[in-house]
């Protein structure tokens, strides 16, 4: 079936049909849920500052959307993580946990991480790796530096690393874990990863059956664009103080919204809001 043919489909058949395809071309990726999503109109965020506001913000998150153009669907990572849990636990049942590094790359992951059950984390041994990438005008990661790898390959070296398990928020291009697989080159080491979001391997340039070095994904959400690849932002990064949200949020602005004035007052009082 064509695109073009696809498209003259029911969404809901859209949806269906794509589900079905991801499932049959790309069995390495394992998802709870499959996602279509209408580009043209919606946009998708991931909420991950309510769990750690001290004060409400469930209004300014809803004017924040309100605010936009078109439709944003934003998901609480709470709701997410159970999912993600889950998978977890079925993966350290079969592999030797004692013998497994779990990594979580820059500020991204960090919501994963403050989720997760700590019993999946007592046992396993786990560490914070920050990183930096490059983004083209575009708003495509075009490279991701990784910092501490010293420590890192200590740490593996230390446990006689057979496993590596990667857990961000999202994986869109593959491109961080494609630079953390890089730092333990041993061929020998089974290498897996997971997230809340992970794009639909069809729109992925090229298609490759799997990223590079990745044994296998598992994930929350599997999404994918009707037309193009849906905007997906967290919370966390549009509201930031840094230089890297402000660019972002700049972008953010110039493009999906549509009340400037109110966006902007609704971020500045998220601002002064004790999130942790």
């Amino acid at each position: 079936m064509t695109n073009e043919t696809l498209k003259e489909l029911p969404f809901e058949t859209q949806q269906s049909t794509l589900q079905e395809r991801v499932s049959k071309e790309f069995p390495t990726l394992s998802g709870d849920r499959f996602l279509l999503v209408d580009t043209q109109t919606t946009r998708l965020a991931i909420d991950d500052i309510s769990y750690r506001s001290r004060t409400p913000v469930k209004d300014d998150i809803e004017t924040l959307a309100l605010s936009c153009k078109g439709w944003t669907d934003i998901y609480d990572a709470r709701t997410l993580i159970p999912t993600l849990a889950q998978k977890m636990r079925k993966l350290l049942d079969i592999i030797n946990a004692r013998r497994t590094l779990i990594v979580f790359p820059g500020n991204g992951a960090r919501v994963v991480k403050d989720l997760l059950p700590q019993d999946l984390l007592d046992d396993v041994n786990n560490l914070e790796l920050p990183t930096q990438r490059r983004v083209e005008a575009s708003g495509a990661v075009a490279e991701v530096t990784v910092s501490d790898m010293t420590r890192a390959r200590k740490m593996a070296a230390e446990i006689k690393m057979q496993n590596l398990i990667v857990l961000d928020d999202a994986i869109v291009t593959g491109t961080t874990l494609t630079a953390i697989r890089e730092i333990f080159p041993a061929r020998t080491v089974m290498a897996f990863a997971g997230s809340l979001f992970t794009l639909s391997p069809l729109q992925r340039k090229n298609k490759p059956t799997n990223i590079e070095g990745i044994k296998s994904i598992f994930t929350s959400i599997i999404y994918q664009g009707t037309t193009g690849i849906p905007p997906l932002n967290s919370l966390s990064t549009i509201i930031g103080n840094s230089e890297r949200s402000a660019a972002i949020r700049a972008k953010y602005i110039g493009d999906y919204v549509e009340d400037k004035e109110t966006f902007l007052e609704t971020i500045k009082r998220l601002q002064t809001k004790e999130i942790l």
